[in-house]
């Protein structure tokens, strides 16, 4: 059997490193289909045609939360995240991912709402010791988080 999958995490070394390691031991175990959503002129944008040239590649120009979180800025924020989820949400219905995993990073939030409402399995990663409010606010609806 071949999976759709779908990997997300980025902007920074410390998602996309795991979202990496993840997507090699993968490979030694079943056979898929990548998917990876990545932060558009971010480090994940440069590495995943590098690291995985087979993968559709599909960069996103998100926005992270500006602080203070109480800034009305963040309105915009909120508004580009929605765009991105119902672009995001249009990609998996034609995709039929299979199952979704997600590192963290501000990429991840309207990845996972998109897979969350498609009913599509979500497995969450959190590398740090503290969880980021991405994993924070994906984790209720994660199938599992490690």
């Amino acid at each position: 059997m071949k999976y759709n999958i779908v990997v997300s995490g980025g902007g920074t070394g410390g998602h996309y490193y795991p979202a990496y390691s993840i997507i090699k031991e993968l490979k030694n175990n079943i056979n898929f289909n990548l998917t990876y959503f990545t932060i558009y002129n971010r480090l994940d944008y440069f590495k995943v045609p590098q690291d995985f040239p087979e993968a559709i590649h599909i960069p996103l120009k998100v926005k992270g939360l500006i602080r203070p979180l109480h800034s009305l800025k963040n309105i915009n924020v909120l508004i580009n995240t929605f765009s991105n989820y119902v672009k995001v949400k249009n990609i998996l219905k034609k995709e039929k991912i299979d199952f979704v995993i997600l590192t963290g990073g501000y990429v991840t939030v309207p990845v996972g709402l998109a897979a969350k409402d498609l009913k599509i399995p979500i497995f969450i990663l959190e590398q740090n010791k503290i969880m980021g409010i991405a994993n924070k606010v994906l984790s209720k609806y994660a199938k599992k988080y490690f």
